[in-house]
């Protein structure tokens, strides 16, 4: 399974879980995944922005960032390698084509 994130910029780009966890098609079909950026392996974590930003908090979700591990990446064309890719789409975008989050915004 795919984890769905909602980051913020500065040092702390996600609080609690996942907000999804999708199979590698929905994330296809559903998310544009073909559009995606590798920005890490799964041994590092993405940061987006500057480390202190003093507005990170107050802007909120800015990225949407999918982990997609050695399994499900095996096989794909579209994702050939395990890591963090970001998607072009918005938090707000996600949310309208899936619903409701599982950690609703915070």
């Amino acid at each position: 399974m795919v984890n769905v994130w909602f980051c913020r910029e500065g040092n702390n780009p996600s609080r609690g879980g996942p907000s999804y966890i999708l199979s590698i098609d929905a994330c296809i079909r559903q998310l544009d995944l073909s559009d995606a950026k590798l920005l890490c392996d799964l041994a590092s974590r993405p940061r987006f922005g500057q480390p202190d930003d003093p507005l990170a908090d107050i802007r909120g979700y800015q990225h949407v960032v999918l982990e997609i591990d050695e399994k499900e990446a095996k096989g794909q064309t579209t994702i050939r390698e395990p890591g963090f890719y970001l998607l072009k789409l918005s938090p707000t975008e996600v949310v309208n084509r899936l619903g409701p989050p599982k950690s609703p915004w915070d």
